[in-house]
């Protein structure tokens, strides 16, 4: 069995909104904690109480600043590993919907409708693009 180069790896651009969700539970500090932390800095002598609010929001904007991974970005990961490694789909994740699996059959003959009314040749792109700019 051939193995894969995944230091080449590209995530499709349909997918990159299933790779860059936020994990559950990381949020940025909001407004109200961050007036909160600006009049603590402004007292002279903090009680434990504010010490230990200090301590979460640095902890808490660690966490922001360096996430793991979402579960739904490993579901996508775990899914996208076995269909290039052993071309298999997971099928709770990827089951198509019909109107995707309609869509997927009549992709060519709603192109040759296209370029008729268009009056230009159309044709369907089966390469991937890669680069900065897309």
């Amino acid at each position: 069995m051939k193995y894969k180069d995944w230091s080449d790896w590209r995530v499709p651009c349909a997918s990159i909104n299933e790779i860059m969700v936020r994990p559950k539970g990381v949020n940025p500090i909001t407004l109200r904690e961050r007036k909160k932390l600006e009049t603590i800095a402004e007292k002279d002598e903090l009680l434990d109480s504010d010490k230990e609010f200090v301590a979460r929001m640095i902890a808490k904007d660690e966490k922001f600043k360096n996430p793991g991974l979402s579960s739904t970005a490993i579901k996508y990961l775990m899914s996208r590993y076995a269909w290039d490694r052993y071309n298999k789909r997971i099928a709770s994740i990827d089951t198509a919907r019909s109107a995707t699996k309609k869509g997927n059959l009549m992709e060519d003959e709603a192109i040759e409708i296209v370029s008729g009314l268009d009056g230009h040749k159309y044709i369907k792109e089966d390469s991937s693009v890669t680069g900065l700019i897309l």
